[in-house]
């Protein structure tokens, strides 16, 4: 498997596995560090309807019934085929919001790669567009 992820950066784990960052739509990543400081790994159940995954490990989930899409991408910059692939997963969590699903997107530690799929609102409260 080909390297993802940076070590080392200095940056604290996240205090929650998940956190809604849009009605429906959840940010996360597979691993979280708990009130004691522990680092605690992410392990994704039947809780969402889509997960995305944009970095993954075995034993993390989501459960086999509920729907997971794939897109491994470095936390670097991005290559067009990779950029193409944040694209088309886009898409796939605009359709399932507008179905009524609940989403994750996520990666290592959910602050940057995840970020990717969601973007920003061009005003605050604005519906999510990709």
């Amino acid at each position: 498997m080909k390297k993802t992820r940076q070590k080392d950066r200095d940056v604290p784990g996240p205090q929650s596995p998940w956190d809604e960052i849009a009605p429906g739509l959840w940010m996360g990543g597979h691993y979280w560090t708990d009130p004691a400081g522990q680092l605690r790994p992410v392990v994704v159940g039947a809780e969402f309807d889509l997960v995305i995954s944009l970095f993954t490990r075995p034993g993390h989930g989501p459960d086999p019934r509920v729907e997971h899409l794939v897109g491994e991408l470095p936390d670097a910059p991005l290559t067009g085929a990779q950029l193409r692939t944040v694209l088309r997963l886009a898409g796939a969590a605009r359709r399932a919001l507008d179905s009524g699903r609940r989403i994750l997107v996520r990666c290592h530690s959910g602050y940057n790669r995840s970020g990717l799929d969601r973007g920003p609102d061009p005003e605050p409260g604005a519906p999510f567009r990709p």
